[in-house]
Formats: structure tokens, sequence, C-alpha cells
């Protein structure tokens, strides 16, 4: 669980950081946002963490009645807290396998798009440089 943490504590740090850094526009304009390139280790402990949160959330908000507005809101909160990044997160893992953040749209394909993009990000690195990087 402590492994968990650090990739979810360290991903959220690191955007908001940049999103704090650079004061003179939205992070989404700056070339930072999805800049580089990030393992598939640290890509999946950050995606299974969110996972966990969500359906410890939505299980609570479905559990009580006395606190399920209250749960609904969090889970709410929480999704927008993670939502830019997990896009940053996830562009970054596209383009250590050699894959363009533009993708990422597949995911508004029902089902086959989705299931099209989980397979992308679990793809293998490509191994030493290529056109978005360093490898790590």
């Amino acid at each position: 669980m402590n492994i968990l943490k650090t990739y979810f504590f360290a991903e959220i740090a690191k955007f908001y950081r940049l999103l704090l850094a650079d004061g003179t526009k939205p992070i989404f304009w700056t070339e930072k946002f999805c800049q580089g390139r990030e393992k598939r280790k640290a890509f999946w402990m950050y995606f299974l963490f969110n996972v966990i949160g969500i359906l410890a959330l939505g299980l609570l908000s479905t559990l009580t009645d006395v606190l399920s507005k209250f749960f609904l809101i969090l889970l709410l909160l929480y999704t927008l807290v993670i939502l830019l990044p997990t896009i940053s997160i996830a562009g970054r893992r596209l383009h250590d396998a050699n894959f363009r953040i533009w993708w990422l749209f597949l995911f508004f394909i029902p089902m086959a798009g989705q299931i099209a993009l989980l397979i992308l990000l679990a793809l293998p690195s490509t191994p030493g440089t290529n056109r978005f990087g360093e490898g790590k």
C-alpha cells in the first residue's frame, strides 16, 4: 500500500507543482502538461490507486443513507482533482510506447475504443530514445 501512495501522491504533486510553477498560462497550454515518458509500473500503480479510491467512495455513497450525498460530492470532487493529472500521466505513458497523446480520444468510442486504449497503455516501452525523449 505504501508503494501505491508513493506513486499516487508523487504524480498529483508533480502535476500541481507544474501548475503552480508557471503562472503565466494554464498548464494544459504549456508543453509541460504531457512532456516526457512514463513507465508502465508508475502508470498502473497510479491507475490502481485511483480505481481503489473511486470504488471505495462509490461504495460508501451507496451503503450509508445519512452520508450518501456527502460521499457522492466527495467522489465528484476526487474525480475532478485527478482528471487532469490522469490525462497527463496517460499521455506520457502513450509517449513511452511511442504513440501521440491524441490516441487518448479512443476513450470516447464506447467499449472497443476503451479496450483498444487499455491495450495501448499496456504495451511495452520503446527501448532507448524515441521521438518523445529519453527512456527512464
